[in-house]
């Protein structure tokens, strides 16, 4: 038999529900990834670089060649895989939502 669902129980972390807990878990991961956003866009390296204000284009490093003849290069670019993560996290948080209230 199962026993009913309590909010004080230590696997649910004192969330009144499952669903409630999860959705609260994807809310704080998604202010946490549009923080990494708004940092980036803020920094003073970010400003000169086309759309680098908005956060949203990352900087990597390329090496040139090897040995004495080796070169560091900067390059930038769009952070496809952060903007990936942020829509897919709002989108399971709309998924949990329409189900909360269906």
């Amino acid at each position: 038999m199962r026993r009913p669902h309590s909010s004080s129980h230590p696997l649910c972390g004192g969330c009144l529900t499952r669903k409630q807990r999860r959705v609260a878990v994807l809310s704080s991961l998604c202010d946490r990834l549009l923080l990494i956003v708004t940092e980036r866009g803020a920094s003073p390296e970010m400003k000169s670089v086309p759309g680098g204000s908005t956060g949203l284009v990352k900087v990597t490093w390329k090496q040139l060649g090897t040995s004495d003849q080796r070169q560091l290069v900067t390059e930038y670019r769009a952070n496809t895989a952060l903007s990936a993560e942020i829509r897919l996290t709002l989108k399971q948080v709309a998924r949990e939502v329409r189900k909360y209230f269906d």
